[in-house]
C-alpha cells in the first residue's frame, strides 16, 4: 500500500518543502522573499508555487481518488 500512493507522497513532499522554504525565510530573514512579479498578479515565490500546486493536487485527489492510487 505504501508504494501504491507514490504520487500522493510526492504531493505531500512538495507541500512540506514549500512550507519549510517559507518557514526558513521567516526565521532567518524575518520576512518571506517574494520575487516573481507578473503584471498585476500578486507577487510570489517558488515556495508559494509548491504549496499552491500541492493544495491543488490534494483537492484533485479528493474528487478523483483513483488517479492518485487511493482506494476506499
Amino acid at each position: 500500500m505504501y508504494y501504491k500512493k507514490e504520487l500522493l507522497r510526492r504531493v505531500f513532499a512538495l507541500l512540506t518543502a514549500g512550507s519549510l522554504g517559507n518557514m526558513y525565510d521567516r526565521i532567518i530573514l524575518w520576512w518571506v522573499r517574494d520575487f516573481i512579479a507578473i503584471g498585476n498578479f500578486p507577487v510570489f515565490n517558488i515556495a508559494d508555487i509548491a504549496i499552491s500546486l500541492a493544495a491543488l493536487a490534494i483537492i484533485t485527489s479528493l474528487f478523483f481518488p483513483w488517479k492518485f492510487g487511493v482506494k476506499e
